[in-house]
């Protein structure tokens, strides 16, 4: 008897509250969280929002209910952008393609596969195991270029006279990634200034060398203010296939490159699947509920930022002190689902907002 999927739990929540930007799709043959890229994930058009994550749940949707859920990877992903492509120049936008981009986490029951593209990611367990197996694929520029960068800056704020207190408060190093020059605006000490230039720009060289940039580029100073706004760099390893282990991909309507995605092929007795966004971390989701995890989740944030060690990139909290007592604000919008595959007959529990 053809196994069916079966939803056990799920959450949604946005960073800010009644939006979360986070699509998600559930059917008979696919399941699926999709994660627009946090400053390309919506559009105002003639006063119209245009968000990516509701235009690939759409395509998705229209797979599930046709043959095009026997499509392979490859060709999955041609569908999603082609299906990207066919919205913007139906409605006349053209000439905004490739200004929306996302990442997903895809369970295909055809194939029996998990597909990551970007930073989402999966953790499954067999039938009789109580091992889980997780599947991520992290971008390397979160782990190498920027939370080395931020954890120095917060270090040399920490120097400078800043309380935790006013690191916590506001997030002054995402402030400074954003826009190198302000760093002299709030550590006036030339000597920490200066630590901090030469680490930020040591952290970019090494990383431009892994991607394979020349000697003489690694040398050349306007290169390397260049790329001092780590996003720059981002740009350049989206969908570039030459960067080695540095590389990402997205569904953009344009292209996306297969071989920076991740095709995982599940045993057949797999039981249970849990798909989620960046927003969570797998080491809170691998011991099972959602609703624990968000719990764990918190306490791994308040300690990873009190400590100045922002471990994970994608926290979905961050601290902020509210008259005085420590309060919290979501980091990022967090998407999870927990499955099983049946073999007996059950009514599915329709959750999604594609069906």
């Amino acid at each position: 008897m053809e196994r069916r999927i079966k939803v056990t739990e799920y959450f949604s929540s946005g960073k800010k509250r009644g939006e979360n930007q986070d699509g998600f799709f559930f059917g008979e043959n696919f399941v699926a969280i999709i994660d627009g890229v946090s400053h390309k994930n919506t559009k105002t058009i003639n006063e119209k929002r245009i968000s990516i994550a509701d235009i690939i749940t759409n395509a998705i949707k229209e797979m599930d209910r046709s043959d095009s859920k026997y499509l392979d990877f490859n060709h999955f992903v041609s569908f999603v952008n082609s299906y990207i492509s066919s919205f913007f120049t139906s409605k006349g936008l053209a000439g905004e393609m490739g200004s929306l981009e996302a990442t997903a986490v895809i369970y295909s029951k055809h194939h029996n596969q998990i597909w990551l593209i970007g930073d989402c990611g999966a953790i499954f367990k067999e039938n009789g195991s109580k091992k889980k197996v997780i599947v991520e694929n992290p971008l390397r520029i979160d782990t190498a270029v920027y939370i080395p960068i931020r954890n120095k800056i917060i270090s040399a704020l920490h120097k400078e006279g800043y309380s935790v207190k006013d690191t916590l408060g506001k997030d002054i190093s995402k402030e400074i990634i954003k826009k190198p020059e302000l760093l002299k605006k709030y550590i006036k000490s030339y000597r920490t200034l200066k630590d901090v230039y030469d680490f930020w720009a040591k952290t970019i060289v090494d990383a431009l060398r892994a991607c394979q940039f020349t000697e003489n580029d690694c040398r050349d100073v306007n290169t390397i203010r260049k790329y001092l706004n780590p996003r720059v760099l981002q740009e350049y390893l989206k969908n570039n296939p030459n960067v080695g282990n540095f590389g990402y991909a997205v569904l953009n309507g344009i292209r996306t490159e297969e071989s920076n995605c991740v095709i995982k092929q599940l045993p057949n007795n797999v039981s249970e699947i849990i798909l989620f966004s960046d927003g969570f971390s797998s080491d809170s989701l691998k011991q099972g509920s959602v609703r624990n995890a968000i719990l764990r989740e918190w306490r791994m944030a308040y300690f990873d930022r009190l400590g100045r060690q922002k471990t994970h990139c994608a926290t979905p909290y961050f601290i902020n002190y509210q008259n005085g007592k420590i309060g919290k604000r979501q980091f990022d919008d967090m998407t999870a689902v927990i499955f099983q595959l049946h073999s007996q007959h059950e009514q599915d529990i329709d959750i999604s907002n594609g069906r």
